[in-house]
């Protein structure tokens, strides 16, 4: 949201257009897409496994706590390379030869990002396997 106040700022006061793009671009359409997807994939994978035990009967199989899906504490890393990857991008459009630091960053700030759903989405499976057999 921070980022949503700097682009209306930086239009406001007839900042530079390409700053404007970067704060909505990076800053709100990727922070704000990162943070809900946090939040809805660990609730979704609760929801289907408690749904799946329920009608299944299986109540010899732990359903893991919501947190543990996608733990606070790796969303939080993954938002320290977020705003890193950010910063280094508005670092890029005022010096061009840090272009391919923040590139370098972003792809990474991407990767944490993907390996952290992707952890969840695998502890999410092998759950849904336990209740299957």
């Amino acid at each position: 949201m921070v980022s949503l106040l700097l682009a209306a700022l930086c239009w406001a006061f007839a900042g530079p257009q390409v700053l404007i793009g970067i704060f909505l671009l990076l800053g709100v359409g990727v922070g704000l897409v990162s943070g809900m997807l946090f939040k809805i994939v660990p609730f979704l994978a609760w929801f289907h496994l408690q749904h799946r035990q329920l009608t299944t009967g299986r109540f010899d199989v732990e359903v893991p706590h919501m947190l543990t899906f996608l733990p606070e504490r790796s969303a939080r890393l993954q938002f320290a390379f977020h705003l890193l990857s950010l910063a280094a991008v508005i670092a890029a459009w005022a010096i061009p030869a840090l272009s391919a630091p923040a590139a370098i960053i972003l792809a990474l700030s991407a990767l944490v990002f993907g390996r952290l759903i992707l952890n969840g989405v695998l502890r999410y499976r092998r759950v849904a396997s336990h209740l299957r057999d």
